[in-house]
């Protein structure tokens, strides 16, 4: 054994004792950089859409002879008068009420003409009132009333509304307080409304015996789940990968780190062309005689470089992930290193550090990295020529997917699920989008784990029963 681990640490010295190495490394550190810089050139472009001006719009609706072009003019009139074109949290919440009640006037528009019960327009005057004073608890209390009143409303809608307006002032979301700020929770509040209402109608078709789509049921219970949890416990920073969130440079750091996981298969490429040379040019230099001439076996001496392989896969994966942590600090700051990230489990919400579920978000798309590594490395054991075996494993990670997709979608063949290069984006396996109905995790090991062993009888039995010439 301690010459197994001899021969690996000499396999690390010449590795990273070649220029090639030193350069990847820099390369990765410079691709960080770059993507880092695109994104947060997007950030700060979808920013700046989002901050257009109400007054621009004024001018094209006051010459609407439309009569939702009028309405339109009124709500926006309305906003700007009393300045709720502001981004605080004290605004936010009326401007959201605002846009609900003139989007129910709209309803209510025949033949260009708004045709609106007296009863409808003295509530909706009330609720501009209570809004202009700008008092949240005074708004929800005569909302909850109103409803109560209200018996053109079913008894499940009333119940929904009125939990909304106790959950509103029990929860204290349309008022600023010391510990949330911003308009974070009224803006999350508004998201887990309507996933609330995906679940819980998606969840009685299920339990009226309906068919449903688990993974539109999963996504709704997660985002009304974990939104009541935030906001109930006052979670701000939250990873939640590519999420509204993301465009926001307060709250980018980890939306952005997540991003730059579909980099990896850049890595990939890297470990290609380490893995593609590691024995060939041992044949083609001729320095396979100086390892051969070691008392030791050559499936030892076959392993030990293997085992470096997988070894430098993760050191360079290892370092991709630490650069973008820094690098994206230095962007976006390094205020939501507290973050977490949050998972619903039998209808609980677990949660867990954003570092530790990023890490573990990065660790299961290594896979990849790794097998393309290893048939590499068996390609290695089978060619002289380096570059033949590299070309064919770069060629198996730029096309090994589309050649799925094709086989797939153009020709409705199922059997390629079994294919190597279907299975290897275990992120999408997970995630359910790889596009073959009942493509489980477990499926996917098996698949990789069957493929592995091939590649690796294959490099033994090539290198073990190999001339030396």
């Amino acid at each position: 054994m301690a010459k197994f681990f001899k021969m690996v640490h000499n396999e690390f010295i010449k590795i990273f004792a070649k220029v090639s190495t030193k350069i990847f490394l820099l390369f990765i550190l410079l691709m960080v950089i770059l993507f880092n810089i695109m994104m947060r050139i997007q950030v700060n472009y979808a920013v700046s859409l989002g901050g257009q001006n109400n007054k621009e719009e004024l001018q094209s609706l006051r010459d609407s002879d439309i009569i939702n072009d009028k309405i339109y003019l009124e709500e926006k009139e309305f906003i700007i008068d009393n300045e709720l074109d502001k981004s605080d949290q004290s605004t936010s919440w009326r401007e959201t009420r605002v846009g609900a009640i003139f989007a129910q006037k709209m309803e209510f528009i025949d033949n260009n003409k708004l045709v609106l019960p007296e009863s409808l327009k003295k509530h909706h005057d009330k609720q501009l009132e209570l809004i202009k004073n700008n008092d949240a608890k005074a708004y929800c209390d005569y909302m909850i009333s109103w409803v109560k009143s209200n018996n053109d409303m079913t008894q499940k809608d009333k119940d929904s509304e009125i939990w909304m307006y106790e959950f509103i002032t029990k929860n204290n979301i349309y008022t600023p307080d010391e510990t949330a700020d911003g308009t974070w929770k009224s803006e999350l509040f508004g998201n887990v409304l309507s996933q609330k209402t995906i679940y819980e109608n998606l969840k009685e078709n299920n339990n009226a015996g309906n068919e449903e789509d688990a993974k539109a049921f999963s996504d709704a219970e997660k985002g009304y789940l974990t939104g009541i949890y935030r906001i109930e416990n006052n979670v701000k920073n939250v990873y939640q990968g590519n999420s509204s969130e993301f465009f926001d440079t307060k709250n980018a750091y980890w939306s952005v780190i997540g991003n730059s996981i579909s980099l990896i298969s850049i890595i990939s490429l890297i470990v290609i062309i380490v893995a593609g040379a590691m024995i060939s040019s041992e044949f083609s230099g001729g320095t396979i005689k100086f390892l051969l001439i070691n008392p030791i076996s050559r499936g030892k001496i076959l392993m030990s470089k293997y085992f470096c392989l997988i070894s430098v896969s993760y050191i360079f994966i290892a370092a991709f992930f630490v650069f973008n942590v820094i690098v994206s600090g230095c962007f976006f700051g390094f205020g939501q290193l507290n973050a977490v990230s949050l998972t619903v489990s039998n209808g609980t919400v677990v949660q867990m550090p954003a570092l530790i579920k990023l890490a573990s978000e990065y660790a299961i798309a290594s896979i990849s990295t790794v097998v393309y590594g290893t048939f590499a490395f068996m390609m290695s054991t089978l060619f002289k020529n380096s570059a033949f075996a590299i070309g064919i494993g770069v060629f198996s990670v730029t096309m090994g997917s589309t050649i799925v997709v094709m086989l797939k979608h153009a020709f409705s063949q199922d059997w390629a699920r079994y294919i190597l290069f279907a299975n290897t984006d275990l992120t999408a396996v997970i995630n359910g989008t790889t596009g073959f109905s009942g493509h489980t995790l477990s499926f996917a090991l098996i698949n990789i784990a069957v493929y592995m062993v091939v590649f690796l009888l294959i490099a033994w039995d090539a290198f073990t029963r190999r001339d030396i010439k």
